[in-house]
């Protein structure tokens, strides 16, 4: 029987999938990896299968990292929806429950059931916070007529 080919990726603060000291810049495999993101029991670990070989991919902080965002608005109603845009044009659309603040106050979301966490850049940070509202020493998203919680997390690293 041949033994699996394993390789190890890195994906750093800014979002970028590293093999061996380089950037990847080919976005259709950026893509790949980001959509097929696996998470594994190790901590900040995850696995991405590929023609029989194992991709090892271990992260900075969280594997997704916001390049850009997609507001709709209604005129009425207000924030209908985002959508979460990433290197290697991979997109994810967010939901309002699932944002956190984590340490040095980063502001993190969950996507695809809640099994891959990811992070806002410090640009969508901004963009985002124009919808943010505080009460009561507490952070809400004005998403859809209602206001989301933004719960207080402690990330362990």
């Amino acid at each position: 029987m041949e033994k699996k080919r394993t390789y190890h990726y890195h994906i750093d603060e800014e979002g970028d999938l590293i093999f061996e000291g380089s950037p990847l810049t080919d976005q259709k495999t950026i893509h790949f990896f980001l959509k097929n993101l696996r998470p594994r029991p190790q901590k900040n670990e995850y696995l991405v299968l590929c023609q029989g070989e194992e991709n090892i991919v271990t992260c900075a902080d969280a594997p997704l990292v916001t390049q850009s965002l997609k507001f709709d608005l209604h005129l009425t109603k207000g924030l209908q929806k985002i959508i979460l845009c990433f290197k290697g044009d991979l997109t994810e659309e967010l939901d309002p429950d699932s944002l956190e603040i984590g340490e040095h106050n980063i502001l993190y979301f969950w996507v695809r059931n809640k099994q891959i966490r990811g992070r806002f850049s410090r640009k969508c940070y901004h963009q985002i916070a124009e919808f943010i509202k505080e009460k009561e020493g507490q952070f809400y998203l004005e998403f859809d007529a209602q206001l989301f919680l933004i719960k207080q997390t402690t990330v362990i690293k």
